[in-house]
This record gives C-alpha cells, structure tokens and sequence, in this order.
C-alpha cells in the first residue's frame, strides 16, 4: 500500500502595482482605486506598506470584468475559440 505525500503548492510570486497596472491595461492610479473599493485583493509588505497583488487575483479579475469568470473573456463560459476562418 502506498502512501499519499501531502500536495505542495508554490506561492505565486507577487506583482507590484505598476506592474498589476500593466498586465490589467490600466494607470497604476486606477489599481490602487480598485483595492481601496475592495474590488481587487492586496497584500501590504514593508514599512511602507506597499501593495502587492496576486496574479491568479487578477487573472481572476480579469475574467469577471468581462462577464464570465473564466478568464477567456468572452462571456460565454467555455473556452477561447476562432469562428469563421
């Protein structure tokens, strides 16, 4: 019989706010609006308390601003396709 070592998981590396800004396609201004209205989840580091985020967050983000949740932005729930080639 053998047995199940426990899953690892990796932290994902986080993102500054500047370059949070640059995967979303918006001013940095506009993340730290989001996180202050609680749209967007932070993480505060340092002295400074410098925000930090997550990129399956905005990964995740992304996906709901365009009205599905998977990430594919096309609304539709399913995966990314090509029509009329």
């Amino acid at each position: 019989m053998t047995t199940k070592q426990p899953v690892q998981t990796t932290p994902s590396p986080l993102l500054s706010t500047a370059q949070a800004a640059q995967l979303l396609g918006v001013h940095p201004n506009t993340i730290r609006n989001w996180e202050d209205q609680n749209l967007l989840q932070a993480y505060r580091i340092g002295p400074r308390r410098d925000r930090r985020f997550r990129r399956e967050d905005l990964e995740r983000f992304l996906g709901t601003q365009n009205g599905d949740g998977d990430g594919n932005g096309h609304g539709d729930g399913g995966p990314a396709t090509t029509v009329g080639q």
